[in-house]
């Protein structure tokens, strides 16, 4: 329970390469939602001693990169959180409320409207969208979307024309002042 904790306060400042979790089924998110949410952003690893085979199967099937049985060594580990950072990319693919992103095509979708994104708006969305109510720092946010040498105050540009793009953004993207920004799916009505 507290590493699905830990991980879920830390997504709000921080856009890992890879997260290894340990298995658990107690709130307030299980390994496989927490998987089902956050995969199509990076390769989540799951780590376990109890896990029986279906657990296995269906972690994998919700987009896990790997489930590691313990004991285990930590070349092991290592080696396959390697693998999972070098492997095929993350799926692309996330849906949230009205709001269905194909982040590598740039094509959002909310209702019957279709958004063409730019790389970056595209990837700061999704990083917005996969942690609803919760903010995201800006810092966070310009990892994500790629800037290396930029001030931070350059995100507030993107969520300006994100926002401009279409009605229902200018409601669901919050600003959270000292914290960052938080897609807020409660804007739907």
């Amino acid at each position: 329970m507290k590493d699905i904790q830990l991980a879920l306060y830390a997504l709000g400042s921080v856009r890992p390469d890879v997260v290894l979790l340990d298995w658990t089924v107690t709130p307030p998110m299980t390994t496989q939602e927490f998987v089902e949410r956050y995969s199509g952003l990076f390769p989540v690893l799951v780590l376990t001693r109890h896990a029986v085979l279906m657990d296995t199967v269906y972690t994998l099937r919700a987009g896990a990169a790997d489930f590691i049985r313990q004991p285990c060594f930590m070349p092991e580990i290592v080696a396959r959180v390697e693998r999972a950072q070098t492997a095929s990319p993350v799926r692309q693919r996330i849906s949230q409320g009205r709001i269905s992103l194909d982040v590598g095509s740039g094509i959002a979708k909310i209702g019957e409207h279709s958004l063409h994104l730019n790389g970056r708006e595209a990837r700061i969305l999704a990083a917005l969208l996969c942690c609803p109510d919760h903010p995201v720092s800006r810092d966070s946010l310009m990892r994500t979307a790629g800037i290396n040498r930029a001030k931070p105050t350059i995100i507030e540009s993107y969520i300006k024309q994100l926002r401009k793009k279409h009605a229902y953004l200018r409601r669901a993207l919050r600003t959270r002042y000292g914290r960052g920004y938080a897609y807020c799916p409660e804007a739907e009505a």
